[in-house]
């Protein structure tokens, strides 16, 4: 067997991210009642998501820090119709927080996969998700028995795609980057953040989007559409060509 680690990205690749999150926000929206700012939720999400998309990426880059990404994901949508302190801001994320570890959406065939690998893998988590959703997600959702290492931004220091991320998490599970086989639906935080540590990648194209351009002569990536992919390619001999 040539891989003896699977580091798995946690959002949108196990968890149901966006529809837990969805949820969770839409209930605190009725509770804020940001209705009257809205005509209706989805047009406040249309505001909210784009947004926080664009502040996680920041922050990938290193352009912002934890906290300006906390605090402006829900004050971006009401700016100018709310003055909202700091810390009336950061009562809000917390409840919000609260609200999304409670979901246990999880991706399809999610558990039944993770099960099986299992059997034959170290099962390492690899999340730029922070300490106070992330174990709440793994636990409440019934992760937690076929997981055996949980790797975050807060243990780091720094977020995927860095290469520090990676070295990191090889280190915690004991394994060389030929032995790791890392599984994201990420493009620029998965699957680049592990081309540029030397580990081979599968692409959970859960969007099913287009292939960004990359060197295909130096790295082939493996695209998947549905998590019940992962078990023959993983199990059948031609695992070792990925």
């Amino acid at each position: 067997m040539k891989y003896k680690s699977l580091l798995f990205d946690l959002d949108d690749t196990l968890w149901a991210t966006f529809d837990n999150n969805k949820a969770s926000l839409h209930r605190l929206y009725n509770e804020e009642g940001w209705g009257s700012y809205y005509a209706t939720f989805e047009d406040y999400f249309a505001v909210y998501f784009p947004h926080q998309e664009q502040l996680w990426d920041d922050y990938r880059k290193g352009y912002i820090s934890k906290e300006p990404l906390l605090l402006d994901r829900l004050r971006y949508p009401l700016r100018g119709r709310v003055s909202w302190s700091d810390q009336q801001v950061k009562l809000l994320n917390q409840r919000f927080m609260q609200y999304v570890q409670q979901q246990t959406g999880l991706i399809p065939y999610a558990l039944e996969v993770l099960a099986e690998l299992h059997r034959d893998y170290t099962i390492c988590i690899v999340s730029n998700g922070f300490e106070e959703t992330q174990y709440g997600k793994i636990n409440g959702s019934g992760l937690a028995p076929y997981i055996d290492k949980v790797i975050l931004v807060d243990h780091v220091g720094v977020p995927k795609p860095a290469t520090e991320f990676f070295d990191y998490a090889l280190k915690a599970v004991g394994c060389s980057r030929q032995e790791a086989l890392l599984i994201g639906d990420s493009w620029p935080s998965d699957i680049i953040g592990a081309f540029n540590s030397g580990i081979d990648s599968i692409w959970y194209n859960l969007w099913q989007v287009p292939m960004p351009d990359y060197d295909q002569q130096s790295h082939s990536v493996l695209e998947i559409r549905d998590l019940r992919e992962l078990l023959p390619l993983l199990t059948q001999s031609t695992a070792s060509s990925l």
